[in-house]
Order: C-alpha cells, then sequence, then structure tokens
C-alpha cells in the first residue's frame, strides 16, 4: 500500500501548474510572456534545460508568471530548494496587490517547500497566508502540518475543508487517517472521491482495500487505472494478481511497463517469472 508515498510526488499532484487559475492580469509584457508561455511548451514536453532557459530569460524581463515557474522547477524537477525559495519570495513580494492567485500559488508552494524542508512553523505561516488569497490548496498544507505533530483531530478538520473544495490529495490523506482508525467503509468512500477524478495514489489505496476483501475484480479495476498513470505500486499488485490467475502474459506486461521505468523491484520480479 502507498502510505509512505514519497511527499514529493503528493505534493507535486497537489500544486504544480494549475495553469488555468493563474491569469495573465498584464502584469508580464507581451514579450516576455510570449518567452515565458515558449518555457512551458518545453516544459510539457520534459525539456526542462530549455523551459528553464526561456524562463530565466522571461524572468529577467519581469515576468513573474516564469519566476513562480522556476520556483517549482527547483523545487520538484531540478531540485534547489534555496533558488525555489528566493523565486517564490520574489514573487509573493512583488504581487502587493493585483493577482492574488499567482500571489496565492507562490505562497502555497513555499508552504510545500517548508513541508520538504520539516519546518513546520513556516510552513504552517505561508498555508495560512495562502488561504486569505482563496487558495484552497492552503487547507491542505495546514492538515499535514498537523498530521505530523500528531494532532489527527486538527489534521481531519483542515483535510475536510480541503475536501469540500475539492483538493484531491486532501481526499487521500483522509483515507489513510480512517484506515489508520479501522474505519475501513469511510476510506473506502474518501478515496473514491478522489479516485474518480483520477488521483492515482488514491485508485490504488482503493484497489488494496478491495483486494483485502477479497473483490479481485474491483480490485483489478482500480489497480487498472493507477498503473495506466505508470504508478509502478499499481503495476507490480497487477502483475502479482495475474501470476496468481496463471495470466502469466498479463503479469509480464505489467511487470515489463515498470522495468522501462527503471524499477529495480519490477526487473527482479520479471526474471523470477520469466524463468
Amino acid at each position: 500500500m502507498v502510505k509512505k508515498h514519497l511527499l514529493a510526488l503528493l505534493l507535486f499532484n497537489l500544486v504544480f501548474y494549475n495553469y488555468a487559475i493563474i491569469s495573465n492580469n498584464n502584469i508580464a509584457s507581451e514579450e516576455s510572456w510570449d518567452i515565458c508561455n515558449k518555457g512551458t511548451e518545453f516544459y510539457g514536453n520534459n525539456d526542462f534545460e530549455n523551459a528553464e532557459k526561456f524562463w530565466l530569460l522571461a524572468a529577467e524581463k519581469g515576468c513573474e508568471y516564469a519566476e513562480y515557474h522556476l520556483g517549482m522547477l527547483y523545487l520538484f524537477k531540478k531540485v534547489d530548494l534555496n533558488l525555489a525559495k528566493n523565486y517564490f519570495l520574489g514573487v509573493i513580494e512583488k504581487i502587493a496587490t493585483g493577482n492574488k492567485d499567482l500571489k496565492a500559488a507562490a505562497q502555497v508552494a513555499l508552504s510545500t517547500l517548508y513541508l520538504k524542508e520539516n519546518n513546520l512553523k513556516e510552513a504552517k505561516k505561508y498555508a495560512l497566508e495562502s488561504i486569505k488569497n482563496q487558495c484552497y490548496e492552503g487547507y491542505h498544507n495546514l492538515g499535514i502540518v498537523y498530521q505530523w505533530k500528531n494532532k489527527i483531530q486538527k489534521a481531519k478538520e483542515y483535510y475536510l475543508l480541503a475536501s469540500a473544495n475539492n483538493i484531491l490529495a486532501a481526499n487521500y490523506h483522509l483515507g489513510l487517517i480512517y484506515e489508520d482508525e479501522s474505519d475501513l467503509e469511510k476510506a473506502k468512500k474518501i478515496y473514491e472521491l478522489a479516485a474518480e477524478q483520477g488521483y492515482e495514489l488514491a485508485q490504488h489505496n482503493l484497489a488494496f482495500l478491495y483486494e483485502k476483501e477479497k473483490d479481485i475484480e474491483k480490485a483489478k479495476y482500480y489497480y487498472t487505472l493507477a498503473a495506466d498513470q505508470n504508478l509502478i505500486e499499481s503495476q507490480i499488485s497487477l502483475a502479482r494478481i495475474y501470476y496468481y490467475e496463471n495470466n502469466l502474459e498479463k503479469a509480464k506486461y505489467y511487470l515489463s511497463i515498470g522495468v522501462n521505468q527503471g524499477n529495480e523491484e519490477a526487473k527482479r520480479l520479471l526474471d523470477i517469472i520469466s524463468k
């Protein structure tokens, strides 16, 4: 089960690049905005070097959006937390009024950065500031802060606020808490809310619960949804189920996907069942 999945992956899904909520608002010049968009195109093609190059050019021309994107790049891809912090703080300081969406995005990203550093005081501070600017991902980060402090009831309160605002990662975390409390029906219901909207970690955990209940068809259904989004744990779980169903072809298929992603456990298992 993915109970201790990498924080980076979970929070990447939470805050990374929701372009739809960050509108231009004429902060950047047309030229710098065009350069910034070129960087975004390169990022979409996983060309992080050229994305960085164009965002740096746009940032030099005063584009706050490029600064925000650079911060996210250094937070999650080309990891340099000090550089990321400087870019987020720069965006926050430059936007005193006006574009609250961009400011809030930088605030919640900075909160996430401090979570990665285990600095709960600063993580809480910037999560609260993002909420003031209607960024509801901040509720999720507050939930993490209180969960890490073992204040579970308080964590649930903030996760529920985030869930009410369609923050899928909050549903995932709530599900984990309900599992720890042995309330499996509540866990299943809250996982389903996120799973139906494509959140792969919730899909995996929901599949695991169905597998424990011996509802193998439902387990396979949700594992497949997550596996199709390249969640290696689900690919391995599917391979295991198909292996015990004597469907070696499908077992090898899902393990081979993991092998192609460089996963050593998938390679080890594929070698075993191929003998």
